[in-house]
């Protein structure tokens, strides 16, 4: 239920990555990714950088959208640039993110993702205590630098989830 007329949800995410092919075969090795469409190269006018808030002149290489499971959309979209700057903001960063996917086997599924270039960030924990009680969760960066969480939630929900009547959105 929406508290928000017309709000449906979550609808796709957007990430800008240096190589949108890469980083394609990136998410259909590693999640199983289908990709849906591919457009580009698209000119960067006065008018589109002030739409897409980026640098005028700049081209906007390739913009393809996959689809993962029962998850949102993913974007990805590479620009070129002048002057590109290339330094990711960290988790503790303003500007840092991460995107999350549920999964049922949080090892598992790092696996596939080491393999297809990720490396981990630290190793797989679950918590055990407080609103997250029961959560599986692990931290991966992609080949290019952004994050990537896996995250598993048991059957019975986690902590907040026994307690009450609210519940996470789960796909």
């Amino acid at each position: 239920m929406s508290v928000t007329p017309n709000i449906r949800g979550l609808q796709h995410v957007g990430l800008v990555v240096p190589d949108v092919r890469a980083a394609t075969d990136f998410f259909v090795s590693g999640l199983g990714a289908e990709p849906l469409f591919a457009v580009g190269p698209i000119e960067v006018d006065e008018e589109r950088a002030e739409r897409y808030d980026v640098k005028p002149g700049c081209t906007l290489v390739r913009l393809a959208m996959l689809r993962i499971a029962g998850g949102p959309n993913l974007e990805l979209i590479q620009f070129e640039t002048a002057r590109p700057n290339r330094d990711l903001p960290r988790n503790d960063q303003a500007g840092g993110h991460h995107i999350a996917f549920q999964v049922d086997d949080v090892e598992e599924t790092a696996r596939k993702l080491v393999r297809a270039g990720a490396t981990r960030c630290g190793t797989p924990a679950k918590v055990r205590a407080g609103p997250f009680d029961g959560l599986g969760w692990h931290y991966l960066r992609t080949p290019w630098g952004s994050y990537v969480e896996l995250v598993s939630i048991p059957d019975g929900g986690i902590g907040f989830e026994r307690s009450g009547s609210q519940r996470l959105f789960r796909p």
